[in-house]
């Protein structure tokens, strides 16, 4: 298998509001498959849903590294539906 992986920084992370939106919104242009949050707004989630882009919890306190290689090797849980305060 020859899965190839690009990653993004959340360049709207310093947004006063709309955060969740404006990196749905970022995936949706750069054609994103997958997003990987902590917890994805509702307006966010459902616009990742609705323009097919999967959505796996990022496990608060764990390393940018540690989630990847969690994502990698098949060990992130994906978030099928919108919960308020999603804990893994």
């Amino acid at each position: 298998d020859n899965d190839e992986y690009e990653f993004f920084n959340n360049i709207h992370q310093d947004l006063q509001s709309s955060v969740g939106m404006a990196v749905a919104n970022l995936a949706i242009e750069k054609g994103a498959e997958v997003v990987i949050a902590v917890n994805p707004g509702p307006h966010a989630f459902k616009t990742l849903k609705e323009n097919n882009i999967a959505v796996y919890h990022a496990p608060e306190g764990k390393k940018l590294k540690e989630i990847i290689k969690m994502f990698i090797n098949d060990q992130s849980a994906t978030i099928d539906n919108f919960l308020p305060h999603y804990n893994q």
